[in-house]
């Protein structure tokens, strides 16, 4: 397939890396708040290794197949999304629902917002499927305004645990939702959406930092979120 009509303006680009720094920003924020005893160099260096590691595989030529099954792009995308739920029921994961304010767990979320904005900004002039904004299956404009209402609100009013509960649910669905849309989108054996460009802003740099950095701290946060509500539920004690 020719992947030339991936052509985002230099706008869309400095928007998106914008709205990755701050997940990173956030990101440290919340580890050196979690791990005290390490310096903040330490998880800098991780994520940024990370991210180095992503942009490198994005590369490989290996990601544009389009017969191989199961699909790379596929097998890319769960195998990066299943590490963040491993770290998230993991013992650091405990850690840092343990010592993260559930208010700055909402916040991490705002980035979806703009980051919507941009996706809907890229179907606009054929650079993705519009399945993959909110005019198709892509719901996180709402998760991103709702996020930033509970931050509004709670600076005034104490708001119930129930409130976190349902909204942590809803915008899980909604990463649910994209998780299984993504792979039908792109250029693969399985698609599905094909009345659009195909999805392929995996094998992009520095778009490829939708799945491992923006998608990844989502899912992480979603799931660290609900450790802490369950925790506050149990009293403040978790075997888990």
């Amino acid at each position: 397939m020719d992947y030339s009509f991936f052509q985002p303006t230099a706008f869309q680009t400095a928007s998106f890396l914008a709205v990755v720094t701050y997940v990173v920003v956030v990101v440290l924020w919340i580890a050196r708040r979690s791990f005290p005893d390490i310096k903040i160099f330490f998880p800098t260096i991780i994520v940024a290794a990370w991210m180095l590691l992503h942009d490198s595989v994005s590369g490989l030529q290996i990601l544009r197949s389009e017969t191989l099954m199961p699909p790379p792009l596929v097998l890319y995308l769960f195998s990066t999304l299943g590490i963040g739920i491993y770290f998230s029921f993991s013992k650091w994961g405990k850690q840092v629902a343990r010592n993260t304010p559930l208010i700055v767990l909402v916040g991490l979320q705002i980035f979806r917002l703009p980051l919507e904005l941009i996706l809907a900004s890229l179907a606009s002039n054929g650079n993705i499927p519009m399945e993959m904004t909110y005019k198709g299956y892509n719901f996180d404009i709402i998760v991103g305004l709702t996020a930033i209402l509970i931050l509004v609100i709670s600076r005034f009013k104490t708001l119930p645990d129930i409130v976190y509960w349902v909204w942590n649910g809803v915008g899980s669905f909604c990463l649910l939702v994209i998780a299984i849309v993504a792979p039908l989108s792109s250029p693969v054996p399985i698609r599905v959406f094909d009345s659009g460009p195909p999805l392929v802003l995996g094998v992009f740099s520095p778009w490829n930092w939708i799945v491992s950095v923006c998608v990844f701290f989502a899912v992480v946060g979603h799931l660290i979120t609900f450790r802490l509500l369950w925790t506050r539920k149990k009293g403040g004690s978790e075997n888990a």
